[in-house]
């Protein structure tokens, strides 16, 4: 009897490993995957940016729809120095990006501003289901973890 029980501890140590073990590798993988899916909506989102921003820049059509549409939204962003401010609070490395920006018509640089907030909700929605996701893994680790310690008591 002492053998049996010694066995059945040491099985409940090796499962309860076996499931760390799987739990990790889950939520790594799971990790992997929402950091995927945030490089690929950024890189997705600043390419659509920059391609509407050119657009906008080079059509002159665009840039009297957006004008008239976002008037006094763009007179509002402007009036506020809102790009003078982010050029003082920029790091160095982004310059260049600035002045690409500041460089452009207002329509464009409305483009580019919508852009940028779009490319942030999305991210911030996949970073959001991947943290739910890792504490869905988390639970069903829990529950498993309970289940067999229920019926190790029994």
């Amino acid at each position: 009897m002492i053998t049996n029980s010694l066995a059945t501890v040491a099985a409940n140590k090796v499962q309860a490993n076996v499931n760390n073990l799987n739990r990790a590798v889950e939520m790594g993988v799971n990790a992997k995957k929402t950091m995927s899916n945030q490089t690929l909506a950024l890189a997705a989102g600043t390419g659509a940016t920059i391609a509407a921003a050119n657009a906008v820049k080079n059509s002159s059509a665009l840039q009297e729809t957006i004008t008239k549409g976002l008037k006094k939204v763009v007179g509002a962003v402007e009036s506020s120095n809102v790009y003078k401010k982010l050029e003082e609070n920029i790091a160095p490395y982004t310059r260049k990006a600035a002045s690409w920006v500041k460089a452009l018509p207002t329509p464009a640089k409305v483009v580019v501003g919508a852009g940028a907030i779009l490319t942030g909700f999305v991210s911030n929605i996949i970073a959001h289901k991947g943290s739910e996701n890792q504490g869905k893994i988390l639970q069903k680790y829990e529950d498993k973890q309970n289940i067999q310690k229920a019926l190790n008591n029994i």
